[in-house]
């Protein structure tokens, strides 16, 4: 017969992949934002937050702080580690910050005899896909970049209008 050794078990442990998602409550506004992040990650682990262009520039929280963003900019990131025991995984969402827009126009004239033809010339400073929402005080508006030109009339005695921007 034949000799045989000794068998010792050996244990054999599996830890899962942590799930990990991140969750940010806006990702597209100006400078000055503020963006609440959550996440759905396995609770229990340890967390690493890191917000490029945010302040704070990372958290160790399940839940972090608010993060405001005040520098312009696309591709600022909102990462998440989640590391359970030794098992490590990551997800992120990309925030966009744009610039905060300067409503700005002159207007080429703003009195004379009714009527008044007035020119508007917008200067101001924008971000591709802004909005423009103009009111002229005259029961019309317009969401044109360069608004048409206007004619004013008097109504009474003197007749003022303010020409808005928003």
């Amino acid at each position: 017969a034949g000799c045989a050794s000794p068998r010792k078990a050996v244990i054999v442990s599996a830890t899962p992949v942590p799930f990990v998602d991140v969750i940010a409550d806006d990702t597209l506004g100006c400078a000055g934002m503020i963006v609440n992040f959550k996440t759905n990650a396995t609770t229990g682990a340890t967390y690493s937050w890191s917000f490029t262009g945010g302040t704070p520039a990372s958290s160790a929280l399940y839940t972090p702080a608010p993060v405001k963003y005040n520098t312009a900019g696309n591709n600022r990131w909102a990462y998440l580690t989640v590391n359970m025991l030794g098992c490590k995984n990551k997800d992120s969402v990309s925030i966009s910050v744009k610039p905060v827009p300067n409503a700005k126009y002159t207007v080429n004239s703003a009195e004379g005899c009714s009527p008044v033809n007035v020119k508007i010339t917008n200067t101001s400073t924008y971000a591709n896909g802004d909005i423009f929402d103009w009111d002229f005080d005259n029961g019309t508006t317009s969401n044109l970049k360069d608004p048409p030109p206007l004619v004013y009339t008097a109504t009474g005695t003197d007749s003022i209008y303010k020409i808005n921007l928003i």
